[in-house]
């Protein structure tokens, strides 16, 4: 059990890091939102290989509330993986065309879709299937607009 906290106490810290990083980018800078605005998740080999599902589900959720305390607009939040890099990626857009953020085509999946591909010990990304990279879109409403 003791495993198990340690993967909490490290997806904790990366939260930690994203509430005090991670700043969206406002309307007028939404030109350069897809190189700009990406935080990498990087989770060392040993620590991911006894991390649980359910806490990287409650980790994007855990983002994904993060996130909307910051947005000012309306916007969607993609994950998705990097294979190359062995991490988890996500973006946060102003509500558009998701094909303008990716270089490749893309495929939306669910987000259990994401967990499992990078739990595994070889990363799957969707990148080599005709249906283009994996990406798990999530839309985000200010906290202010929420009732």
């Amino acid at each position: 059990m003791q495993k198990h906290m340690s993967n909490i106490k490290t997806l904790q810290k990366i939260l930690e890091e994203i509430q005090k990083d991670y700043e969206p980018l406002t309307s007028f800078e939404s030109h350069k939102q897809a190189a700009a605005n990406v935080f990498l998740i990087e989770i060392e080999e040993n620590k991911k290989n006894i991390i649980i599902k359910s806490d990287l589900s409650e980790f994007f959720n855990s983002i994904k509330s993060i996130i909307s305390k910051k947005v000012k607009e309306a916007s969607t939040l993609y994950f998705w993986i990097d294979g190359y890099a062995c991490q988890i990626r996500f973006s946060l857009i102003k509500k558009g065309d998701p094909s303008t953020c990716f270089k490749s085509k893309i495929q939306l999946v669910a987000p259990e879709i994401i967990i499992n591909a990078y739990l595994q010990e070889e990363i799957q990304t969707g990148l080599d299937s005709e249906n283009g990279l994996w990406v798990f879109a999530t839309n985000i409403e200010p906290e202010e607009f929420k009732l």
